[in-house]
């Protein structure tokens, strides 16, 4: 999948939830404002293995071009989200800084 924004694209966002998996955020995170795709939320089973995504045991490929990176398995803890970059091989996301927690989400990207 393509990126889904380009650099100095306007969007609206929605400051309220509910938030849910595949929907666009943004979110600060170390004073940074950032937009990226929920995977994963509270409960959710989140394993990163041979290069595939699997969310609560479901296959989840199509919605990303690149490299996963290492693997892992995890779930997600109460009031967190997994966020995810559609571009894995160019994205600082939850492989990297880990779950965000839901305060710091600003609001879902409308389209």
């Amino acid at each position: 999948m393509l990126p889904l924004l380009k650099n100095g694209e306007w969007k609206l966002a929605f400051k309220y939830g509910p938030y849910n998996q595949k929907d666009i955020i943004i979110f600060e995170q170390n004073g940074v404002n950032v937009v990226k795709m929920i995977v994963g939320k509270e409960g959710d089973k989140i394993i990163i293995k041979n290069n595939n995504l699997f969310i609560n045991n479901n296959l989840i490929n199509s919605l990303f071009m690149g490299n996963f990176g290492d693997d892992i398995e995890l779930i997600v803890p109460k009031n967190h989200f997994f966020v995810l970059g559609t571009n894995l091989n160019f994205s600082d996301d939850s492989r990297v800084f880990g779950f965000i927690n839901s305060h710091q989400i600003i609001g879902k990207i409308l389209f």
